[in-house]
């Protein structure tokens, strides 16, 4: 009796064990894949999942080579990802930083701003490996992709990773990794450790900080900041910047009406 109860412990525990090796299958061909994280973002609006099930989906239909049908989807969803801005890759998401914006300004013989605005364009049309390869940029490591989702799906964002990254002097991308790993340890008090000490640095070291255009935000965004605290755009800016260094970005975008 004791044997086939051992016996039917095994055997209703296989399903599982098999469903996380297909999982983990169909994570890894995403990952090998051409399709990238903001294809999956634009996807999961359309087939109304997250982000993590429409990379397994991706993945799925590439081991299928279902990918005809896949094709079609992703232009519907950057269709309506191009009509409806809220649905789209922001810069950061894509994996771009303040230093590439620059790089694009000096090509195109525009502003920064303008930079990230037309690099955001051609983002939303599905634009991101053109980008990369004016920049002479590879494309992410698959092995690191699981760590960059807990990454953009945490609380953490991309002025936190350029903190970490000036304090140890490495990549952008690899501060990413580095705190997508301990969120998917669920070791959030690593995280935080880690971003008082570089908060500390910071104070001295202004190159380490994110300046309110680096996070994201517009000079709109000031104007309708400045009205709101009823303070100048100089002294609104400011307050903002600090907000942002102390991680206070949620915070901002409330008061402009996004989801943080």
């Amino acid at each position: 009796m004791r044997l086939r109860n051992i016996v039917a412990v095994v055997a209703l525990g296989a399903p599982s064990v098999a469903a996380a090796d297909k999982r983990d299958d169909e994570f890894r061909a995403f990952s090998s894949s051409k399709y990238t994280y903001c294809d999956a973002k634009v996807l999961s609006s359309l087939w109304k999942s997250s982000i993590a099930d429409s990379k397994a989906t991706i993945g799925r239909k590439v081991i299928a080579r279902h990918t005809v049908g896949l094709e079609k989807n992703l232009e519907l969803a950057l269709d309506a990802a191009y009509k409806n801005p809220r649905l789209r890759c922001r810069y950061h998401e894509a994996g771009f930083t303040f230093e590439d914006a620059k790089k694009l300004s000096k090509m195109w013989r525009v502003s920064v701003a303008e930079a990230k605005t037309q690099a955001e364009e051609k983002i939303a049309g599905g634009g991101e490996g053109v980008l990369n390869e004016i920049l002479g940029k590879k494309a992410v490591a698959a092995s690191n992709e699981k760590e960059l989702e807990a990454f953009f799906s945490s609380k953490y964002r991309y002025c936190d990773a350029k903190l970490l990254a000036g304090m140890w002097k490495s990549s952008i991308e690899d501060a990413k990794v580095s705190i997508g790993t301990k969120v998917m340890a669920k070791n959030p008090g690593a995280v935080e450790r880690l971003l008082n000490d570089a908060r500390k640095q910071a104070q001295t070291n202004a190159s380490m900080r994110c300046s309110f255009y680096d996070a994201g935000y517009t000079y709109e965004d000031i104007e309708r900041l400045a009205k709101i605290w009823k303070k100048s755009i100089t002294d609104s800016k400011a307050f903002a910047n600090d907000k942002i260094f102390w991680g206070l970005g949620a915070n901002l975008d409330r008061l402009l009406g996004r989801k943080p």
